[in-house]
């Protein structure tokens, strides 16, 4: 039986280069273990952005709210954050080698910051 490894997904900058914050203006991208990256499309609230992903094991980002957190974790989607000015290819090589480690707590995104998410600062998405 052969081992394949799991898809990692990557909130990305704009131009998908370096590891972003995993929010709602941020693409998405699922790199599987050949290594070939697929964007991801999500629209609406962040539990949208966990549905995107949900076939991933990991999400890799350099900050997540709790919300989404919480909504990555109810899908089984476990996290990892890495410092901003991470590259993309970098961070994922460090997670497939285990020099990364999932398991970072949400980060400095707690909503107060100025973009708007569609929804109330609640978290009252229905997504």
């Amino acid at each position: 039986m052969a081992f394949t490894l799991p898809s990692i997904a990557v909130s990305t900058s704009p131009d998908g280069k370096q590891v972003a914050r995993f929010g709602h203006d941020f693409p998405l991208a699922a790199i599987d273990a050949a290594g070939l990256s697929a964007r991801r499309q999500a629209e609406g609230c962040c539990g949208s952005l966990a549905k995107a992903v949900a076939d991933c094991e990991v999400v890799i980002c350099t900050a997540i709210g709790r919300g989404a957190a919480g909504h990555l974790a109810q899908a089984g989607v476990r996290l990892a954050i890495v410092p901003e000015g991470t590259l993309v290819d970098a961070a994922v090589t460090l997670y497939r080698s285990g020099r990364l480690q999932a398991g970072g707590e949400p980060s400095a995104c707690d909503h107060g910051h100025a973009h708007d998410h569609g929804h109330d600062h609640n978290h009252g998405c229905k997504g």
